[in-house]
């Protein structure tokens, strides 16, 4: 649990905002740095995607001179979301984000145990092909989409198939497969 936090806070380290304009409405643009914690990326995407923020990902190569006018933006956006929202929208957004991070840990524990997809990537495996499963997508507050996909390299390293999706409920602890 330390890891996940220190994880996360080292996160928050390479995250900015910086305002631009779409039209008539305000935009608003999260830039992320890298981070190889894919439940914390789907978090990252799943709050923003609530707090209506367009998520831009840059590498994390960046010089001094880039990172602090980012961090100066930052200050400019925060405090202009802070306006608009009337709230720390910063502290909501962290708040939301050690929430669903914790939401997406208990989702993972509950498809690994599900055991119609246990059965079913066994079947695959069996006979010789690679299986992947990847958090799509959140339906509800508590309801998270997984895709299972085949792997075939014999027609390319990056070829996966859709076998099923597994639908797990956090709230009620449960996990259904869909097949496709």
């Amino acid at each position: 649990m330390i890891n996940k936090i220190t994880s996360l806070l080292v996160f928050f380290l390479f995250v900015s905002f910086c305002h631009g304009q779409n039209t008539d409405q305000e935009s608003l643009r999260l830039l992320i740095m890298g981070n190889e914690d894919y439940g914390l990326n789907k978090a990252v995407e799943f709050v923003a995607e609530e707090m209506d923020i367009d998520l831009v990902r840059m590498d994390i190569s960046l010089s001094r001179k880039t990172l602090d006018s980012i961090e100066a933006q930052n200050a400019q956006m925060w405090e202009k979301l802070d306006d608009k929202l009337q709230l720390n929208s910063k502290q909501v957004f962290r708040t939301r984000l050690t929430e669903e991070n914790e939401k997406i840990a208990s989702a993972e524990d509950i498809y690994r145990t599900d055991a119609k997809a246990k059965r079913l990537r066994k079947k695959l495996e069996k006979d010789g092909i690679e299986t992947h499963a990847e958090l799509e997508k959140k339906r509800a507050p508590f309801i998270y989409i997984y895709t299972v996909y085949s792997l075939d390299k014999s027609i390319s390293e990056s070829a996966k198939k859709p076998e099923f999706h597994v639908v797990v409920d956090i709230k009620d602890i449960s996990s259904k497969v869909e097949e496709l």
